[in-house]
Parts: structure tokens; sequence; C-alpha cells
């Protein structure tokens, strides 16, 4: 996940971060590294602090697939997939980053029920999340590790993020009826390079199509879907 954010390392300056899914074995304690950049073509630089969010458990996939959304000059909201807690999958936290010589972790707060492969985005008004989901009509043929829906929900930007998954209000969603593929996963929302909406009147899914059975591997097909935000929200 690459972002617009302006941070200092030792002597220099960096406008670009990444985070990204790290691991120091073979496999599973995954964990969230940190790397910058002057420019976004890079060359990129790993932080020598890393990781920036570590686990200490070896034996399962432990946490990653991160995205973040800029908050302001000094920090970022870093969401994240985590597997410690069960349904306690999809995690942020808020992090001051404008100084990798002095950063300062948020609490890990939790979206009760929410995917944990979810993804953000933020507006004037609203939070909107992405999520990929397995519903009722899900036929568990390989592959059985994705999700048949991806699902967009939303809530106002002055309410308290970590409510419960009910607690946000669907838009609508993909599923097999709207794309034709049994498998519609793997999920994001198109923003600007500090993860803002475009604009108001409209958002953007991308999605991951996948048939089943075979040929799972070689089906994998990129979509997007226009949502008209102007049906939903009256803009003052």
């Amino acid at each position: 996940d690459v972002r617009e954010f302006t941070t200092n390392y030792k002597v220099d300056t960096y406008n670009w971060i990444m985070t990204y899914l790290g691991v120091d074995q073979w496999q599973n304690h995954n964990q969230i590294d940190l790397a910058m950049s002057k420019t976004i073509e890079g060359p990129w630089i790993k932080y020598d602090g890393n990781p920036l969010i570590s686990y200490a458990y070896t034996t399962n996939w432990q946490i990653g697939q991160s995205t973040s959304i800029v908050l302001d000059s000094t920090s970022i909201r870093l969401f994240y997939h985590s597997t410690l807690k069960p349904g306690k999958s999809f995690v942020f936290r808020d992090i001051k980053l404008d100084n990798l010589n002095d950063i300062v972790l948020g609490e890990e707060k939790y979206i009760p029920g929410m995917s944990g492969n979810s993804y953000p985005a933020m507006s004037e008004n609203y939070i909107f999340i992405v999520s990929e989901e397995r519903k009722a009509d899900y036929e568990k043929i390989i592959p059985t590790w994705v999700g048949n829906y991806s699902t967009l929900r939303y809530i106002k930007r002055n309410e308290d993020i970590s409510l419960p998954v009910e607690e946000w209000t669907e838009i609508g969603h993909v599923g097999p009826d709207q794309s034709g593929f049994p498998r519609n996963h793997n999920p994001g929302i198109l923003t600007d390079s500090k993860g803002y909406m475009l604009n108001e009147d409209e958002l953007i899914m991308y999605f991951t199509t996948a048939v089943t059975g075979e040929d799972w591997l070689w089906s994998y097909d990129l979509y997007s879907a226009r949502f008209d935000l102007k049906k939903y929200f009256n803009h003052e």
C-alpha cells in the first residue's frame, strides 16, 4: 500500500511511504513492514526498525493486507487483517509517522464482524469500506479461500468507526448475479494518493473475479463497478 506522506528518516526527507507484508521465516509469522521513497517510482528504502507492526507468535498467518488513510501531516490510520482474535480480524490503529525516530503507535482497535479482507476510503463526510465476504449461497468449491461477494458499506466520519458491521449502512455489492462469476474478491476503492475519494458523487470499486474448479488459478481478472452515490446521499 503506497501513500503520499512526508516523513523524516535519519538525515533525509521522504515524500512517499509503503506498508507491506513481511515475513522472516519460510511460512507464517507475517508482520507489517515500512519503506520510504522520495518519488513514487523509487528507489524504496526499508525502514531499519521493521517490523512496524510486530507479533511474537510464529504458528499461524498473523497479520498483513495493510492499507492506510493519511489523517494529517503527522499521522496515518493503518488498517490491516489480523488472525490473532476470532471475530476481530479487521483492525486499525492511528500512527504518528512524520518522524521515524519517534513513531507513536496508537491503540489497536477492530470493527466487529467486518471481513479481514476489507479496504477503506474516506470522503469529506463518510468512511467507506468494501469487504470480501462469503454470503449464504456460497458453494464450497475450490477456491474455498476467497469470497463470492464484495460488499460496500459506509458510516459517517463523525461516528465511531469501531462500531459492529451491523451498524454500518450497506450501499450495494457485487456477487455472482452482477459479475457472472462465482468468486468476487480482493476488492479495493479508487482514491487519491492519500486514501480519499475523488469526489462525493461516485465510488469506483475494483474487485477480482474467478471461476471455480480446476481452472480457478488461471481465471483471475480485474473488474470495476461504479456506485452512484447521489442516489444515497443528499450533499449539503
